[in-house]
Parts: C-alpha cells; structure tokens; sequence
C-alpha cells in the first residue's frame, strides 16, 4: 500500500501540476480573452467614429450638393423666367406688329374699295350722261322725224292736189 500511495500521491501532484498549468493557462486565456474584449471594444469604438466621420464627410457632401443643386435650380428657374418673359414680349410685339399689318390692310382695302366707288361714281357720271344725250338725241331725231313725215304728208298732199289739178 506504500507504493500504491507513493503512486497515487505522484499521480496527485503530477496532477496538481498539470492542474495549475491548466489554471495558469486559464488565466492566461481570461487575461487574452479581457484584452481581446477591450481590442474589440475599442475597434468598436473606433469603427463608431470612423462612421461618425464618414457620416459627417458624407452630411457635408450632400449639403454641399444640395447648395449647388439649389444654385443651379434657381439659375435654371430664372432662365426659364426670363425665357418666358421673352417669349411673351416677343408674342405681345409680333401681337402688335400683325395688328399693325391688319390694320393697314383694312386701310389699304378702304382706300381701294373708295377709290373703286369713286370710279363707279365717275363711270355711273358717264354712263347716266350718255344715256341723257342718247335720250335728247333720240327725242330730237324723233321729233326730226314727225317734222320730216309732216313735211313728207304735206309734200304728198300738195302733190296730190297738184295731180289734181294737172
């Protein structure tokens, strides 16, 4: 029984050693595991703050983006402003210079519809003169005329009765 406590108190401290260097290996894994947690932690911390840069940069880039997008909105829309005040003032003045046209138009059509009117009235002058002279003529030829068959029925009468008489 000696050597079997010999054994067994050998086997126990072999044990008791190889259960230190496992505790001692413990805490060297507790120890790694509490640096790693605290690497973690501040590879957490500084991942947070990159994106808190990040997001920053990135805030300051669409602001910056935003402004030029305005800028250039406002731009565009004064443009446009302006090309619609052009458009219209090119309108209201080729308004104006096709009423200018219409209504020069309309004089030269008056003026020519007062200057035909003027020709038929001188034509109408003419015509009317005419036919007054044409009527006088034919009154005086027709009254020649009844003179002549007066004359001609006395002439025929007085021959007539110098046929009589001879």
């Amino acid at each position: 029984m000696g050597r079997e406590n010999e054994r067994l108190r050998a086997e126990v401290e072999l044990l008791q050693g190889h259960m230190k260097n496992l505790m001692e290996e413990l805490g060297r894994k507790d120890e790694e595991m509490a640096r790693l947690r605290t690497e973690a932690d501040l590879t957490d911390q500084r991942i947070k703050e990159i994106r808190d840069v990040v997001r920053a940069e990135d805030d300051a880039k669409l602001q910056v983006l935003d402004a030029e997008w305005q800028r250039k909105l406002r731009q565009f829309e004064i443009k446009h402003v302006e090309e619609v005040g052009a458009m219209q003032h090119e309108i209201e003045k080729v308004t104006i210079e096709l009423q200018a046209v219409k209504n020069a138009a309309a004089l030269e059509q008056r003026n020519i519809e007062q200057k035909h009117n003027a020709e038929l009235t001188c034509i109408n002058e003419r015509v009317l003169v005419a036919l007054a002279t044409k009527d006088n003529t034919l009154r005086a030829q027709t009254e020649q005329i009844s003179v002549l068959q007066e004359a001609i029925r006395l002439r025929d009468e007085q021959i007539s009765r110098h046929r009589e008489l001879i």
